[in-house]
């Protein structure tokens, strides 16, 4: 009996207020939930869409900023050059950063060609350099609007140190690079300036393979070559296309003989 009492006990508790088994899955539950997910998955999609694309947005103004910082910086210590010869080095620079970073310009209104330098201010003291330039803001975002940014970098120029050694040569500053056998007095000289040009494949004919950048890659349609050099390059920020230069004090260097072309000057 005490058995049989459980039992009848246990099934009323399942017919309690009338439940049945499986009624929460009922179609109409499903179909609930359904118009739920419907409602809310596009605000979560077009929420993260969003979220990248600020990402985005920042990354360029971070790539941007470094490569004007970087080339203000290099070119202020250039003292024998000219103003307008200077901002034009700056934009050179800042330009084959912006290259060599592989920045997407896609996002950039009027891509390489929609950087300002209107309000940029080089005279014999100072390298004042401002960039302006509009991020492209996708049509379900705002309709037809662009995003402004600004970046400003200002930089002393370098005039050089006055000698005031015993040693004529003691105070003379010269220019070496890691990989060089001889020193340079001049910032300008050709073998620390490389001129790059971008040619056809079938242009470069005369020029071998570089041996860093050619390695288990497919041949371009392009590539990038020098005037003194002998390599022709597929990628543009190859190690044979650059030049880590550094100055330093005439009596510091050992081992070096004079630059041919500058180093008698």
């Amino acid at each position: 009996m005490p058995q049989i009492y459980r039992k009848e006990k246990q099934k009323s508790s399942l017919k309690h207020n009338g439940l049945k088994v499986g009624a929460l899955f009922s179609p109409l539950a499903k179909g609930s939930l359904t118009v739920e997910t419907a409602l809310v998955l596009p605000w979560f999609l077009f929420a993260m869409v969003t979220v990248l694309f600020l990402f985005r947005g920042l990354q360029i103004q971070y790539i941007v900023g470094e490569a004007l910082d970087g080339a203000v910086a290099q070119t202020a210590l250039e003292k024998e050059i000219a103003p307008e010869e200077a901002e034009n080095e700056i934009k050179y620079l800042f330009y084959k950063k912006i290259e060599e970073s592989q920045c997407s310009t896609a996002m950039i209104n009027l891509g390489m060609a929609g950087f300002s330098w209107s309000d940029s201010v080089v005279d014999e003291r100072y390298l004042d350099m401002k960039v302006d330039y509009q991020i492209k803001l996708p049509g379900w975002l705002l309709q037809d609007s662009m995003w402004k940014v600004s970046k400003s970098s200002r930089c002393r120029r370098w005039k050089g140190i006055p000698g005031n050694g015993e040693n004529g040569n003691s105070a003379e500053w010269v220019y070496i690079t890691p990989e060089g056998s001889v020193y340079h007095k001049s910032r300008e000289c050709t073998h620390l300036k490389l001129s790059i040009h971008a040619v056809s494949m079938e242009e470069a004919e005369k020029y071998r393979a570089c041996e860093h950048c050619t390695k288990k890659t497919k041949k371009t349609a392009m590539v990038y070559i020098t005037e003194e050099g002998e390599c022709y390059h597929i990628k543009l920020n190859c190690s044979g296309l650059k030049r880590t230069i550094y100055m330093m004090r005439f009596d510091q260097v050992k081992g070096r003989s004079p630059c041919s072309r500058c180093g008698g000057k």
